[in-house]
């Protein structure tokens, strides 16, 4: 059965879309937000790492 996962770095599951139809697919607009979401999420952990050794 056909699957599309957005992934954070984390390991997290940020958007599944399950269908057995593998001709229909998401419309971008239902992506977009969980694309968003991990890239913000990953930016305020690049953010954390960085200060973090800068104070070591």
């Amino acid at each position: 059965m056909p699957v599309r996962y957005v992934i954070g770095q984390s390991g997290n599951i940020l958007y599944a879309e399950i269908n057995p139809d593998y001709t229909r697919r998401p419309e971008p607009e239902e992506l977009l937000p969980a694309l968003k979401k991990a890239a913000n999420v990953s930016a305020r952990q690049a953010l954390a790492d960085l200060l973090s050794s800068s104070q070591s």
